[in-house]
């Protein structure tokens, strides 16, 4: 999945910030996977383990997951 899809979610479902708040919050599991703050654009591709994390912290910090047609 593109980071613009879940990007455009969070802006239109959560705040402005979510994403940028997520991407702080996953930093060290973005690294892993070899996305620097720098790097990570729209077009950017997210992996399965990714997604993951970021629905744990969806869950986490505003108690909300990623819809299925989303993914």
């Amino acid at each position: 999945m593109k980071v613009k899809k879940v990007k455009d979610w969070c802006d239109a479902t959560l705040t402005p910030l979510a994403w940028q708040r997520i991407m702080i919050r996953l930093l060290p599991e973005f690294r892993r996977e070899g996305y620097f703050l720098h790097n990570i654009n729209d077009e950017s591709t997210l992996s399965e383990s990714l997604l993951a994390h970021i629905n744990r912290t969806l869950a986490d910090l505003y108690q909300i997951n990623l819809p299925t047609q989303l993914k």
